[in-house]
């Protein structure tokens, strides 16, 4: 074993428990954000930032396609629930100069490797700004949506019909009868009521 191996191997022991600390930590602080919007706040907002680009060749049918790959972290559903996870995907422009996307991948925040898991942590806060701003954005539409919705039920409601006076000399509606004024009731007419013997 080469002199220059043995430095190389006693480097990995240093290094080695400063990477499971760094790693256990960014896994204890993105669980902590998951819980946090997800189960405290119930966003329920998605968002994605992009932390890496390049250029990888694929083979498509026996045919090299030079793809341009981004790689994201996104926070959105996933198996029935909105979740911290890596994106992976590559496209093609086409004819019109448009972004064809090619293939795609997703793996949750566990599952990620560790080398990309901590290049990913890295974008952890611009995603976390991504979501507030959205937040904040929907909320002011929501208020102003909300707003403009009571006015137009107050400008298209009825207006409200006056109770009446009772100067008419007309009974309430609830009464079935009908109602005559004294003053035109003769002893003659047929609306006064007989006596029966």
């Amino acid at each position: 074993m080469t002199e220059e191996l043995r430095e190389k191997l006693a480097a990995l022991r240093q290094v080695a428990p400063k990477l499971n600390k760094a790693t256990d930590e960014a896994n204890r602080i993105v669980a902590s954000v998951e819980n946090l919007l997800g189960n405290e706040l119930s966003l329920g907002i998605s968002a994605t930032v992009c932390f890496n680009t390049g250029e990888e060749i694929y083979l498509f049918r026996e045919v090299e396609e030079v793809l341009d790959v981004y790689t994201n972290l996104d926070y959105g559903r996933i198996d029935g629930r909105y979740r911290i996870f890596v994106r992976t995907y590559g496209s093609l422009p086409d004819e019109y100069g448009q972004d064809k996307l090619r293939w795609s991948d997703q793996t949750i925040w566990s599952s990620v490797p560790r080398e990309l898991k901590l290049k990913a942590f890295e974008a952890l806060p611009r995603l976390l700004t991504k979501i507030a701003d959205t937040a904040l954005e929907l909320s002011k539409e929501a208020e102003d949506t909300a707003k403009t919705v009571e006015a137009l039920m107050r400008a298209i409601k009825p207006a409200s019909i006056a109770p009446d006076s009772g100067e008419s000399g007309i009974e309430s509606v609830g009464d079935s009868s009908p109602s005559v004024p004294s003053a035109v009731v003769s002893n003659d007419s047929p609306l006064r009521r007989r006596r029966i013997r």
